[in-house]
């Protein structure tokens, strides 16, 4: 019996240094999830050309929608200058359902199925890496400056008024990021907020279909994004 409570004291005793050496932000690897959501903002122009080069559609528009955002990451943290100040170097794999829809009248007949233009700009997954730096404050806190890339997959849709799909094309386009963030860490565990911004250059998807005729998409996204983040420390 006493041997039982000797060793149930040394791994009381354990367990309490280790959830003490873990506490507050220190060097190590960490992986979590973040929850939220993200928008997408910018402009975009539309152009339809026949085979006989006829302009059916010449639009501008202003690119806007908004949806759920969900992240995967993985990083490491690393404390200096007396642990004051820290950096983190992180990759990630996000996912929303962003879109954004122009619906044009062909003004050919009465509305009916086939007289309509639709252009449907969609990106949904995308992946890519970021540092983190800022100041520690009292061990659990930590205010910091996002700095990164992100690599999205954007795609167009023409199709008609009715959802049917003359053909689709895509592009893998990386942008630049940058944001801010704030963690409160105990024990192995951190919660925190990330408000972050990805600006892409000018884009352009072009494509014929089967009459040759040409559908030209130029766009410049911006994807913002506002995210809960739950973190797990290996430390």
């Amino acid at each position: 019996m006493k041997n039982k409570i000797l060793s149930l004291l040394i791994g009381i005793s354990s367990i309490t240094y280790s959830v003490n050496a873990s506490d507050g932000f220190q060097k190590g690897f960490y992986a979590g999830v973040s929850l939220g959501g993200s928008s997408l903002k910018g402009k975009r122009f539309d152009r339809h050309a026949s085979n006989d080069g006829t302009i059916l559609l010449n639009k501008r528009s202003s690119l806007s929608n908004t949806s759920e955002r969900g992240e995967a990451f993985l990083g490491y943290f690393f404390p200096f200058y007396q642990n004051k100040i820290g950096i983190s170097f992180e990759g990630f794999y996000g996912f929303s359902k962003l879109s954004h829809r122009i619906r044009h009248d062909m003004g050919l007949l009465a509305p009916a199925a086939g007289t309509y233009l639709q252009e449907r700009l969609k990106t949904s997954r995308s992946f890519g890496g970021n540092v983190r730096l800022g100041p520690i404050i009292s061990d659990h806190h930590f205010i910091g400056a996002i700095l990164g890339v992100e690599s999205t997959r954007f795609t167009r849709y023409h199709e008609d008024g009715v959802g049917n799909e003359f053909h689709k094309v895509s592009k893998q386009k990386a942008g630049f990021q940058y944001g801010l963030t704030y963690q409160y860490a105990w024990n192995n565990s951190s919660l925190g907020i990330d408000l972050k911004q990805t600006r892409f250059s000018s884009i352009t998807l072009s494509k014929a279909d089967s009459t040759n005729a040409i559908t030209t998409t130029r766009f410049k996204p911006n994807i913002n994004s506002l995210v809960v983040r739950y973190t797990y420390r290996f430390y």
